[in-house]
């Protein structure tokens, strides 16, 4: 099972925990994009056919410590 969040290239919306990815081309991404934490989801392994790219370093940072703050609000 992995924990995921949306990504969107829709980089005018604004939510509070979005956040643009940094290294978008090291995430393998064609487009200037956003991770939207709010739409976070879990995914059974089995459906996922392809790893596409991975987050930078600093990308990994930003999520953790975004994520942590949104759920120390529950």
């Amino acid at each position: 099972m992995y924990i995921c969040c949306m990504i969107t290239s829709g980089i005018n919306s604004h939510y509070e925990y979005d956040f643009e990815i940094v290294g978008d081309s090291e995430a393998g991404l064609p487009k200037k994009s956003k991770i939207r934490i709010e739409k976070i989801f879990s995914i059974d392994e089995r459906l996922i056919l392809s790893k596409e790219g991975s987050l930078g370093n600093k990308d990994k940072v930003i999520l953790k410590n975004k994520m942590k703050k949104l759920f120390s609000y529950l």
